[in-house]
C-alpha cells in the first residue's frame, strides 16, 4: 500500500509523537482516507500529497509523517528499513541501515 500512497519504490516515513506535534496552518485542507481497517492516511485536498500515516491498536502516542512533504531538513536519518517482505522486487537496499521483515520490532 505504501508505494501505491506515495507512487514511488518505498514511502519515507518519520515516527511522530502527538504531543510534540500541531498543524501550523492548513488542517482545514487535510482529508483522511481509511486504507484499511486499521489504518487511516491523511492527504491534501487540494494537491493530493499523503501527509501521515495513523495505526490503530500500534502506539496511540504517535503517527507516520511522510517525509517528503516536509520543507527543509526534518532533524533526523533513516533508522531502519521496514516491511522489506513486500518491498519493490525491482528496488534494491544498498545501506547498511538494520532490516525487518514486517514492521519495526518496537511497534
Amino acid at each position: 500500500m505504501c508505494r501505491k500512497a506515495t507512487g514511488a519504490a518505498f514511502a519515507t516515513w518519520a515516527y511522530v509523537e502527538w504531543q510534540n506535534f500541531r498543524w501550523i496552518q492548513g488542517e482545514s485542507q487535510l482529508k483522511r482516507y481509511p486504507s484499511s481497517p486499521t489504518v487511516t492516511r491523511t492527504f491534501c485536498k487540494v494537491c493530493g500529497s499523503p501527509l501521515q500515516f495513523v495505526a490503530e491498536g500500534g502506539t496511540q502516542a504517535a503517527f507516520g509523517l511522510a517525509l517528503g512533504t516536509v520543507d527543509g531538513d526534518p532533524g533526523c536519518k533513516p533508522m531502519r528499513h521496514v516491511m522489506v517482505g513486500s518491498k519493490a522486487s525491482w528496488f534494491d537496499i544498498a545501506d547498511l541501515l538494520p532490516q525487518s521483515e514486517g514492521a519495526a520490532p518496537d511497534q
